[in-house]
């Protein structure tokens, strides 16, 4: 995650940019008004990312061959 002010207004800067690109790159019509949403759930998803990417991984972990999430009433005992 960016430390310093001119380091986050770049990443912004970028996070605009790649939105914009991407919305251009698949033909998705990105409405003016949802566009500060996107922008906002993209560096949440980004925070997050980095979150996970920050965890270390041991020689013997591996992938879950397929990922079903479970319900709380499903975990309860």
């Amino acid at each position: 995650m960016p430390g310093f002010p001119g380091e986050r207004h770049a990443a912004r800067r970028h996070d605009r940019a790649y939105v914009d690109a991407t919305a251009a790159t698949l033909a998705l019509p990105l409405a003016p008004e949802h566009r500060p949403g996107v922008l906002r759930y993209f560096a949440l998803a980004s925070q997050m990312a980095a979150l996970v990417n920050g965890l270390p991984l041991a020689v013997e972990d591996e992938p879950a061959p397929q990922f079903v999430p479970l319900s709380p009433q499903d975990t309860a005992p």
